[in-house]
């Protein structure tokens, strides 16, 4: 359309006069009507191809068509779980050869070892997330020995199936496409560095386990048993979570903020009641389970006490010095900070109305 090394102004000028006067109200017309955000025209459309080779367009015709219908239109079927494993698996997979802070790396292997191989005493195990310290020790317990590289390939594997189970769960609220590279992205991020299976990434797997368990309870409103059944699991999976990092404690608040949800709603409260009681059940049949787990292995007794003096110790402040957080300090800067943003927000705000 233009002749070379004018500039690109010289091609839009060209464009436009080869523009008919005709183009340009059905050009804007879906724009006007509300049916378009953008418009884009083309010169196929014009006939403006002649001078252009039969190859260029040959080639420019097959490249569309397999973008359109391979790349765009048929895509979502291989976006799937099975793609998201692999695709987050072989992009983590190299880390595992990164070096290591051998105070960090040492101090996860050597709990996990003696919490899995050899009797626990709580002396040598750290009872706040003992059941985090077993789960990586069981792994470790694979091969009969520690090793770093296996540790991290739990890490990476761990990593990989979070993936899939928050991508399970977001697919049936938004567009595929979007879900899969968005939860891809997000897991890179999430996971910059080598890991393995510990008191952060053992948690938040059952957490998002549990998310998932909870997405098929509100889905399950026509089938009475498949509810029955998942909410039972919803109950029974909060147990592990609190043992796999005490501090999750605070989980039990969910509930509550759901009840809260469904008032303030004004909703149907039947649904939540027939979903309470199976709940309530996996909860108690949790802490059966997993009180006969501790008292096999010999710790439940001192588990307990521990437990007890740590959480009336950090709920008071009383601890050694050099331990900086405590339940006691955390609530007094959350109530810090909440004030410092509720009148830095309420400033903005007065200051918006006030300029409008």
């Amino acid at each position: 359309m233009n002749s070379p090394n004018k500039g690109k102004k010289m091609v839009f000028k060209t464009g436009f006069e080869a523009v008919e006067d005709v183009d340009i109200p059905k050009l804007v017309a879906p724009i006007l009507k509300g049916e378009a955000d953008t418009v884009n025209d083309s010169r196929y459309l014009s006939g403006h191809t002649t001078d252009m080779p039969v190859y260029y367009r040959l080639g420019q015709t097959i490249l569309d068509k397999i973008i359109m219908n391979i790349c765009i239109q048929k895509c979502d079927r291989f976006l799937n779980i099975y793609l998201m494993f692999v695709s987050i698996f072989i992009f983590r997979l190299p880390f595992i050869f990164q070096g290591f802070q051998a105070s960090d790396f040492g101090y996860h292997m050597t709990h996990q070892v003696f919490s899995f191989t050899f009797s626990p005493e709580i002396k040598y195990i750290e009872p706040m997330y003992f059941l985090a310290d077993f789960v990586g020790g069981m792994w470790l317990s694979i091969i009969g020995h520690p090793s770093v590289l296996w540790a991290r390939l739990g890490g990476v594997l761990l990593g990989a199936l979070n993936a899939v189970i928050v991508f399970s769960i977001l697919v049936n609220y938004f567009e595929k496409r979007k879900v899969f590279f968005v939860v891809f992205i997000s897991s890179l991020f999430i996971l910059i560095g080598p890991t393995c299976i510990h008191y952060y990434t053992f948690p938040a797997f059952l957490v998002s386990l549990e998310l998932w368990i909870f997405n098929k309870v509100i889905s399950s409103k026509e089938n009475p048993k498949k509810r029955e059944i998942y909410s039972f699991f919803l109950g029974f999976i909060t147990i592990p979570i609190i043992l796999s990092r005490l501090p999750l404690l605070l989980i039990f608040i969910t509930p509550i903020l759901f009840v809260f949800y469904y008032y303030l709603r004004k909703e149907d409260s039947s649904y939540l009641k027939k979903i309470v009681f199976p709940t309530l059940k996996g909860i108690f049949f949790s802490i059966i389970f997993f009180g006969l787990f501790y008292w096999y292995l010999g710790i439940l007794d001192n588990y307990l006490s521990y437990i007890l003096v740590k959480v009336i110790a950090s709920s008071t402040g009383n601890i050694h010095e050099g331990q900086r957080y405590t339940m006691r300090n955390l609530f007094t800067l959350c109530i810090l900070h909440y004030t410092q943003l509720i009148i830095t927000s309420s400033m903005f705000f007065l200051g918006f109305i006030y300029y409008q």
